[in-house]
Parts: C-alpha cells; sequence; structure tokens
C-alpha cells in the first residue's frame, strides 16, 4: 500500500524595512546565493519526514533551491532533499 503524503513547507520571508530583491533581477552568482541566504527562513521546523522534495516555479541559478536544502538538513541532517528542476 503506497501512502500519498503531501506535507507544505513555510518558507517565510520576514519583512525587515527593506524591499526583498528578486532573484532575477541578480546577474552574478554570488549575489544570488547571497540574496538566498539572506532572505529564505523556513518557518515550519517540525520536518522529520525521509525524503523531501523541494520545487520551484522557476529556475536560474540553483541558488534558491540549494538555500532552502542546505536549511531542510540543518533541521534534519537524515532527510534526503530532492528537488524538481
Amino acid at each position: 500500500m503506497m501512502l500519498n503524503l503531501i506535507h507544505y513547507l513555510s518558507l517565510e520571508k520576514p519583512y525587515s524595512g527593506q524591499v526583498p530583491i528578486a532573484q532575477k533581477t541578480l546577474s552574478k552568482l554570488e549575489e544570488r546565493i547571497k540574496n538566498a541566504q539572506q532572505s529564505i527562513f523556513i518557518k515550519d521546523i517540525n520536518i522529520n519526514h525521509e525524503r523531501i522534495l523541494i520545487i520551484d516555479d522557476a529556475i536560474g541559478s540553483g541558488a534558491t533551491l540549494n538555500e532552502v536544502a542546505a536549511k531542510i538538513k540543518q533541521l534534519n541532517p537524515k532527510a534526503k532533499v530532492l528537488d524538481l528542476q
């Protein structure tokens, strides 16, 4: 029997008084990585699934997906994180 389990992870971008910078407006990979690190926070800390699939509607440099995966791995080092590109 296969269980269909979908868990939506809430990503939170807190407003700090500055307008967030859209990743697509940044041309350098280093800028996109830094922007993702500073603007992506995971709200749901109860991540105890073995396998996690991340789906992004647009992929440029991959900085957003990589940062989300890194934050999930910090919360659950045993999780296998996959992304859909």
